[in-house]
């Protein structure tokens, strides 16, 4: 089948679901071949024998639906060219059969002279081999009166299938299909999902039927899959088995699957330099931009007491935890005159005042 050549696939498949007539898969194939080969009446039977041995198997359900669409779908086609104006259905008694009389310009003419003469219509006697007598030249109500019976018009119930209206979209974990609908109840939307199917139906408000089936392009998870009834839409979320970028949604011939960009793949080098002037908000990495402060602060050169503080900070943050409590101790009994590191010296009492040469200390309430 993916040859495309329908017809060896339905025979091939016939000849296995006759040898092993409990093997699903042969009436499964089959169905699928003689599906595309629009025999829809002979697929349905083949996916029904399939479901026979496997009832819990949603894709054959999903196909029995697709054939009894086709099969409406025909039977109303053939329904609208019945009841074509066009063409009148005139059954008479003494016979079964029917003919068709065609509507031309000699009819009307017919029609309008019988009115203006007021004389009744002209019956062809019937032939000797049976078949039932025509009446020409007449409207179908005429015909209706001269047969007896009162053709009324029936009216036809046609299962109208809605052309589907929906979108798509995905992320890096999930397939999101969007159907266009509004103001849809809960208990009108039966959604199934299949490891590589999704089959929708909606009653709409309308009362006509939306219909969505799908041949899913890659594997999704069933169980992790969920459905969302808002009242601008209905949103059918479906889990990926693996994170890999969709190039279509439905199946292919040839599928082809792109990985999602990594980050440092998703903007272009090219990008960084702005080849033209340009007015858009730029982002900044600023992280980096910290890293560069830090490494031109610890890179400058000080002069001074600038210097000098910056190396008592530097020892007080490299130093240990004895030098630090040295530090502390010396620097605040000794209002600010010594600053020691070696804390068995400093532990050993209190640290005296030592102002500069050419100062002295006083307190301050002295």
């Amino acid at each position: 089948m993916k040859l495309d050549n329908y017809q060896a696939a339905a025979t091939d498949a016939s000849s296995a679901a006759s040898l092993q007539p409990d093997n699903s898969k042969a009436h499964t194939r089959k169905g699928v071949a003689l599906f595309h080969l629009e025999d829809f009446r002979a697929a349905r039977e083949a996916f029904s024998d399939a479901l026979k041995l496997d009832n819990e198997n949603k894709e054959l359900k999903m196909w029995i639906r697709k054939c009894d669409a086709e099969l409406d779908l025909a039977e109303n086609e053939a329904k609208q060219d019945e009841n074509s104006p066009d063409t009148v259905m005139v059954g008479m008694a003494r016979g079964e059969d029917s003919q068709l009389i065609q509507k031309d310009d000699n009819h009307k003419k017919a029609e309008t002279a019988g009115k203006a003469n007021q004389q009744p219509p002209v019956v062809k006697p019937a032939a000797s081999d049976g078949h039932a007598a025509s009446v020409t030249g007449q409207p179908s109500s005429v015909l209706a009166a001269i047969d007896g019976q009162s053709n009324q018009e029936q009216p036809q119930q046609q299962n109208t299938v809605s052309k589907p209206r929906y979108d798509w979209y995905q992320t890096e974990t999930h397939v999101i299909v969007t159907l266009m609908i509004k103001n849809v109840k809960q208990e009108n939307v039966n959604v199934e999902y299949g490891d590589k199917t999704l089959s929708a139906t909606v009653k709409l408000p309308s009362g006509s039927d939306f219909s969505l089936e799908l041949d899913l392009a890659h594997v999704i998870n069933p169980a992790q899959c969920k459905t969302r009834i808002m009242s601008t839409k209905v949103e059918l979320k479906m889990k990926k088995t693996e994170g890999m970028r969709w190039s279509s949604l439905e199946a292919a011939d040839e599928t082809v699957c792109k990985p999602f960009p990594t980050k440092n793949e998703t903007k272009d080098p090219g990008d960084a330099v702005h080849k033209y002037p340009t007015s858009r908000h730029v982002g900044k990495d600023w992280d980096k931009v910290a890293a560069e402060i830090a490494k031109e602060e610890k890179e400058e050169k000080l002069e001074g007491e600038a210097a000098l503080n910056q190396l008592f900070q530097q020892i007080y943050g490299d130093g240990s935890e004895e030098v630090r409590k040295a530090m502390n101790k010396s620097f605040v009994e000794s209002g600010g005159t010594v600053l020691s590191t070696n804390w068995d010296e400093v532990r050993k009492g209190h640290v005296d005042c030592k102002p500069p040469d050419g100062m002295e200390y006083k307190k301050w309430d002295s």
